[in-house]
């Protein structure tokens, strides 16, 4: 799928209406796992810098960070795939609050994962470079913006 056949897609399907939680009882906000960053057993070897080229040259990777549950991100997805139509950008969210509700939309959410702030800052950093993100923005500054 290219770039604009995804972001195309995203806006014919967007709809406030929110997906089905599985696994969670209709008065519950916590996720099924209690914290999902948690290590698995074994370590996994770093990948290879072959597979991250990037995606096109002509693309801007742009970082939205994203502090707290966005309350309309149905709204905001809508908002930022017009944008990345507009204005040739690929959107990364990275999430320091877990499910921030924009993966159900089609946005692409990088979920931040460590035992302090310090860990947190350098696991964005790393997603920084891993993205090429050009500028990292708070996504409260984006939300005020687009309305």
């Amino acid at each position: 799928m290219s770039f604009l056949e995804k972001y195309h897609s995203v806006l014919s399907n967007i709809s406030p209406n929110s997906p089905v939680r599985l696994g969670l009882s209709s008065s519950s906000n916590t996720s099924p796992v209690s914290n999902p960053c948690t290590p698995g057993p074994t370590a996994t070897p770093q990948p290879s810098k072959i597979l991250w080229e990037a995606l096109d040259d002509d693309l801007s990777f742009i970082g939205i960070r994203v502090t707290n549950t966005v309350k309309e991100p149905s709204r905001l997805a809508a908002k930022m795939a017009s944008l990345a139509i507009e204005r040739n950008i690929y959107p990364v969210f990275i999430s320091w609050c877990g499910d921030c509700g924009l993966q159900h939309y089609g946005m692409q959410v990088e979920q931040i994962c460590g035992a302090n702030d310090d860990e947190c800052r350098e696991f964005e950093e790393q997603l920084k470079r891993l993205w090429n993100l050009a500028i990292i923005i708070n996504e409260d500054e984006i939300s005020a913006a687009v309305g």
